[in-house]
């Protein structure tokens, strides 16, 4: 009888004493450089004894993945599982394919035997990287006698500071319950420090500011595990906008406003790693405000947003004479800048077209003007839209505006119908100085005669004034004409003429 229930317990115990020297040992919750899809476990045996995993369990709390293990793991040997098919890991051959997916934000996972006794658990509910991993670099978490940590991926071979149990002390300490998880597989804690792996480095750059239509270069940096230069690491850019590129230095077009956040990722050999740039991308609120053609003469450039802007490759053409502005330049925030000929090497026409174009050629925006220039005198955009008018030279600060009152009654249509003031205010029409929508000037001008006083513009007479007289004359003759004829006609009637 005595016998009997020994061979009971050697039965029931034995499992047990078996089973404690298997554990979780490493996870790529997070994939691999290749794909994040690439996933992988990996269980260890710390025993003396090959252990046979015909109807053990490894699944998920929240049942996905759910693996029902077969086979055997050699003592001091490792059993590793790959996802969906055998090319997860490149010349390592899998001991077990399974699919399902890990989650990124965490799991619990569960190691049972064949009698569903819990073996091992290792809890990363939080979030992962709390318990080792990291979905950037794509280093692994791993199992040390210390507790979990990121490593670079050790699949099939010993952990990094990994350090087994003698399998005795395995069996002892896990006796007194079935359930209680071997003291030599240390447990998961999210308070265990983790140890630092060397790593390459990955620099995108500084924040932007840009506009939309411009075109935005990229430059990006691969820095070795002793910060050198990597020469042939690959780059992939991720912009915000759902597109992407390859290469270490790549240019972008945003076509809309907004904040976007530009992702590099870099890769070489084994190692991996990722940077990001903020990229606020702003509405093209650039316009040709004044320019003076002649000699000396310049063109205003205007920021009408309240965003500093880079204007770095921004063109100003004029027939087949271009200018671009060179790298790092920018414009303030309602701001004016004066780009004189000297630095565009632009011999601005005594009438014509300019334009303002983005690096790729595609248009801004475009100022046209004619008419001829006196002294002091400059062509002034008095509102977007609104054409060109010749003005007091203005360069570097507010235009003058032109009242909407005289351009809609009088017919002011461009620049040749403005005339500078004269001195003498008593033949000319006073008008005030209006806003139209730009920023207010921070200081005002010194007060001189002729900024103290409202602009006074002289009104060229109408040409349509003076054909109405005309016509006027004309028709006045014409009647007075007719009169003449028709009393003669009943004069000559009383007298008994006849007219045949």
């Amino acid at each position: 009888m005595k016998k009997v229930f020994v061979l009971i317990f050697v039965l029931l115990v034995f499992p047990v004493f078996s089973s404690a020297s298997v554990i979780i040992n490493e996870i790529a919750w997070m994939g691999a450089p290749e794909s994040a899809n690439n996933e992988w476990l990996e269980l260890f045996n710390n025993g003396s004894e090959a252990m046979g995993l015909d109807g053990w369990i490894l699944e998920a709390i929240d049942g996905t993945p759910k693996i029902n293990l077969s086979g055997s793991v050699s003592a001091g040997g490792f059993f590793l599982l790959e996802r969906t098919d055998d090319s997860v890991l490149p010349g390592i051959s899998a001991d077990l394919i399974y699919t399902g997916a890990l989650s990124n934000s965490g799991e619990i996972l569960i190691l049972k035997n064949a009698a569903g006794a819990e073996i091992d658990r290792v809890d990363g509910s939080d979030y992962w990287e709390s318990i080792g991993g990291d979905n950037n670099t794509k280093q692994t978490a791993q199992r040390t006698a210390a507790g979990w940590i990121t490593a670079t991926s050790t699949p099939k071979a010993t952990n990094i500071s990994l350090t087994q149990a003698p399998a005795s002390q395995s069996s002892q300490e896990s006796q007194p319950s079935q359930t209680q998880t071997p003291a030599a597989s240390p447990s998961s804690s999210v308070s265990v420090p983790t140890q630092t792996i060397p790593q390459i480095k990955a620099y995108a750059g500084e924040d932007k500011n840009v506009i939309t239509g411009a075109e935005v270069k990229f430059s990006g940096l691969a820095l070795g595990l002793k910060d050198e230069p990597i020469d042939n690491a690959g780059f992939i850019w991720t912009f915000g906008d759902g597109d992407f590129k390859e290469g270490r230095v790549v240019n972008h077009i945003y076509q809309f406003p907004g904040n976007y956040l530009a992702v590099l990722d870099i890769s070489s050999g084994q190692y991996s790693a990722s940077d990001r740039v903020a990229v606020k991308v702003n509405k093209a609120e650039l316009l040709i405000s004044e320019i003076k053609p002649g000699e000396a003469g310049w063109i205003e450039i205007q920021n009408k947003s309240r965003e500093e802007l880079d204007i770095s490759g921004l063109k100003i053409k004029q027939a087949s004479q271009s200018f671009s502005f060179p790298r790092s330049t920018f414009i303030q925030a309602n701001s004016i800048i004066v780009v004189p000929e000297s630095a565009s090497k632009i011999k601005l026409t005594k009438e014509g077209e300019v334009g303002l174009f983005y690096s790729n050629s595609f248009l801004i925006e475009k100022f046209s003007y004619q008419g001829i220039l006196k002294e002091g005198e400059s062509f002034n955009r008095a509102g977007e839209g609104r054409g060109s008018y010749i003005v007091k030279e203005t360069s570097g600060a507010e235009n003058i505006p032109i009242p909407t009152s005289d351009v809609g009654i009088r017919g002011i249509k461009n620049a040749s119908n403005v005339k500078k003031p004269e001195s003498k205010q008593s033949s000319s029409t006073s008008i005030s100085v209006l806003n139209v929508g730009f920023k207010e000037p921070q200081a005002k001008p010194p007060a001189t005669e002729s900024l103290q006083q409202p602009a006074a513009v002289e009104q060229a007479e109408p040409n349509e004034n003076k054909n109405w007289l005309f016509w006027f004359l004309i028709s006045l003759g014409i009647g007075v004409l007719g009169a003449i004829g028709f009393l003669f006609y009943r004069r000559k009637i009383r007298d008994g003429f006849q007219i045949d």
